[in-house]
């Protein structure tokens, strides 16, 4: 039996190694317009942005004086409120215990 420190080793290799594959067969095309549009597209889901769209969302319902929207916005701003502040207990912790950062990580 293969001890378990030996396995995550062989493990963290393979992905690596599958990792520097994708790299390399997707990096010629990384100045394409397919690949700058979905770059654009992606970065709707970033923290100002989401939150810049969900408040939108809201000063329209309120403009136009529809009750749904204002909801939906509202809601919308909740969830990511929420969403972030667990995402920073979590990191908070998992920071504390020494993780390494990706960029640790050679290519």
């Amino acid at each position: 039996m293969t001890k378990p420190k030996t396995r995550t080793k062989q493990a963290a290799a393979a992905l690596l190694k599958a990792d520097r594959k994708a790299h390399a067969a997707v990096k010629p095309h990384r100045d394409t317009a397919p690949v700058a549009a979905l770059s654009w597209l992606s970065e709707a889901g970033d923290q100002p942005q989401l939150l810049t769209l969900s408040a939108g969302v809201l000063a329209i319902g309120m403009v136009r004086g529809n009750k749904r929207m204002i909801r939906a916005g509202g809601r919308m701003i909740a969830a990511h409120l929420l969403a972030t502040g667990i995402k920073n207990v979590v990191k908070h912790r998992v920071n504390g215990r020494g993780r390494l950062r990706c960029r640790a990580a050679r290519m």
